[in-house]
């Protein structure tokens, strides 16, 4: 019997596998007027906006014997990809001009992909106006090896993973010199380039927004598991059972108790579900999780370290 059971558990584990590997998503995003905008900002003309350039250059140059700091701006819509999906993996493409308008790449130009932290609009940003942003989950760009190098497959998935958990601060992304100091440059087709194919892409798989229970059973009850992984850094998965449909709420809360995030709030069918945290603006230390519906409340410690 016991051996019996413990082949039941493998099988309904693999299934389980099986049914959440089946129910990934993906979709592949070409940077356009449709899909997205991007812009440059230079710094010799500080109230200018660039909205339409073929190039996305991030350079430290001179311009009229001037010197001149040049960055990007681009941002993807994300709202194809439902609200509450887990993002399994984002990967970035960007691809050298074939005829570019500034500099290629040149240089001891390592360069940054950084989230853009407030709003604007590629018609009206300029280097005076232009937004801030955050080094928490940069990415790096290594020196380049020739002036047309493709940066193909970039893991931005934890820059991703805020994005969409947290929609309206979707600002997209940055490009930095490492070191802003002449002459160096780092230069990407744009959405604007007119071969298609060589502008910005990514690429993202996600997972269901639920994970529905084995076969067409519901939970025996309402339950609230421990997240994983715990302690955390910077992203935690939150999992709990609902064995009716009913109205949800998942909030989280610091150490004296004051609410620091809402992760869910909404009406759900019977299921098991799983949430996802992202906590790299936040500080380290202790936090609590609550599960709240109408017939039901528990609340989980979790740690955040840094």
């Amino acid at each position: 019997m016991k051996t019996i059971k413990t082949s039941l558990a493998a099988l309904l584990f693999l299934l389980l596998i099986t049914a959440t590997a089946d129910s990934q998503n993906s979709i592949s995003i070409r940077l356009s007027s449709e899909t997205g905008q991007d812009c440059n900002l230079a710094s010799y003309i500080p109230d200018t906006p660039l909205p339409a350039y073929p190039d996305m250059v991030a350079a430290a140059w001179t311009y009229g014997l001037e010197f001149n700091l040049w960055r990007p701006l681009f941002r993807f819509n994300l709202t194809e990809i439902p609200a509450g999906s887990p993002i399994i993996s984002s990967k970035l493409s960007l691809y050298a001009n074939p005829n570019p308008v500034s500099a290629p790449h040149s240089g001891a130009n390592k360069s940054y992909i950084r989230k853009v932290t407030s709003s604007w609009n590629q018609n009206t940003v300029t280097w005076e106006t232009q937004p801030d942003f955050s080094t928490v989950n940069q990415v790096s760009l290594s020196e380049s090896i020739s002036p047309t190098e493709d940066y193909l497959d970039l893991d931005v998935t934890e820059l991703v993973r805020d994005m969409v958990a947290n929609p309206s601060t979707n600002f997209g992304f940055i490009i930095m010199n490492r070191i802003e100091n002449i002459y160096r440059s780092i230069n990407f087709a744009s959405s604007e380039c007119t071969d298609i194919n060589k502008r910005p892409k990514l690429d993202i798989v996600y997972g269901p927004v639920n994970i529905e229970p084995l076969s067409n059973s519901v939970p025996e009850g309402y339950r609230l598991y421990q997240n994983i992984p715990n302690p955390f850094n910077p992203e935690t998965a939150i999992s709990f059972n609902i064995p009716e449909r009913t109205y949800v709420t998942l909030k989280i809360f610091d150490g004296l108790g004051k609410e620091a995030a809402e992760i869910y709030s909404g009406e759900l069918s019977e299921g098991r579900y799983t949430k996802y945290w992202n906590a790299a603006n936040y500080p380290a230390g202790v936090y609590y999780y609550r599960l709240q519906t109408d017939k039901f409340t528990d609340t989980k410690k979790l740690v955040l370290v840094k």
